[in-house]
């Protein structure tokens, strides 16, 4: 229970999505300020996100880092006297090592499975969101679905253009968007099911189908 407390902590220091996209922005406009010129986004779209994405997963890993450290700190404090006890009992300093990482590596197996996930989950949300940034900056309006018909209509589309009324009611109209970030084996049964007038793209950091 103590390490479960410690591992929720630690994972509280990373910000939202939102806030590592920004900073994301931030870092490429003090770089490479061209590639979010609108003009530039429109005639390079897959250049842009393939430098965005990365550079929000690149600061994400350092938020990571982060808390992987700040646990460490956490349970050395927690676990001082029994760390106290193992250095008393004279072991070379490789065996004290081992006891030592003996007794963490229980903690760093649940951490790194949490974090993991997350990682996984967050990637995914982030490259939709680079695609809705992208999108706004060249002035396409689109929405995520939401609500009963996210569920039951437009399952598996991550954003329509230009919005999801036009989407259930004049979907001629409209665009179907599903945002991969990587492909699975079974990429094809997570895609949307083309449904007649739908203009469905797929869109991923894949570069070979």
């Amino acid at each position: 229970m103590q390490d479960e407390r410690l591992i929720y902590q630690a994972r509280q220091k990373v910000p939202p999505l939102q806030k590592i996209l920004d900073e994301a922005i931030e870092n490429i406009k003090k770089a490479s300020p061209q590639i979010l010129v609108p003009e530039y986004i429109r005639a390079h779209f897959s250049e842009c996100a393939t430098t965005l994405e990365p550079k929000a997963l690149e600061i994400y890993l350092h938020y990571e880092r982060k808390t992987f450290l700040s646990a460490i700190d956490t349970w050395v404090s927690q676990n001082e006297s029994v760390i106290k006890s193992l250095s008393e009992k004279g072991l070379p300093s490789s065996d004290f090592a081992k006891e030592v990482i003996k007794l963490f590596y229980p903690l760093v197996q649940r951490l790194e499975f949490r974090s993991g996930q997350t990682r996984k989950a967050r990637g995914g949300r982030t490259f939709e969101l680079v695609i809705g940034y992208l999108l706004g900056k060249i002035g396409v309006p689109h929405q995520k679905p939401k609500g009963k018909q996210q569920t039951k209509i437009l399952k598996r589309v991550d954003l329509v253009i230009p919005d999801q009324i036009t989407a259930i009611e004049r979907p001629d109209k409209a665009y179907f968007l599903s945002c991969k970030r990587t492909l699975r084996e079974r990429w094809k049964q997570t895609i949307p099911e083309r449904k007649p007038s739908w203009r469905v793209f797929l869109l991923t950091l894949v570069s070979s189908l």
